[in-house]
């Protein structure tokens, strides 16, 4: 199963952010297991880097953003795909 995984999610998962740590932590295992195929919106990375940064320095945030794109696929995002998301309709 293919999953998208939301950047609190993420956050939950990398500073270990109660109450919800452990059912990241869950997420991400499925996903090194390879009972999940994790993907990541392409502006994650960077939220990650900038958040972490401020909590555990810049080396560590570095480190942090550079294991989970070992987990984890990121979704490309460009000029096409935002005209497309675009001209969907809203509920």
């Amino acid at each position: 199963m293919h999953v998208l995984i939301d950047t609190d999610v993420t956050l939950d998962f990398l500073l270990l952010r109660e109450p919800f740590a452990q059912e990241a932590r869950e997420i991400f295992k499925a996903c090194a297991q390879g009972r999940l195929t994790g993907a990541i919106a392409a502006i994650t990375p960077v939220n990650m880097f900038y958040l972490a940064r401020k909590v555990i320095g810049t080396s560590n945030a570095r480190a942090l953003v550079g294991d989970l794109l070992t987990l984890v696929a990121v979704c490309p995002l460009d000029r096409a795909m935002f005209s497309v998301a675009q001209k969907l309709p809203l509920y």
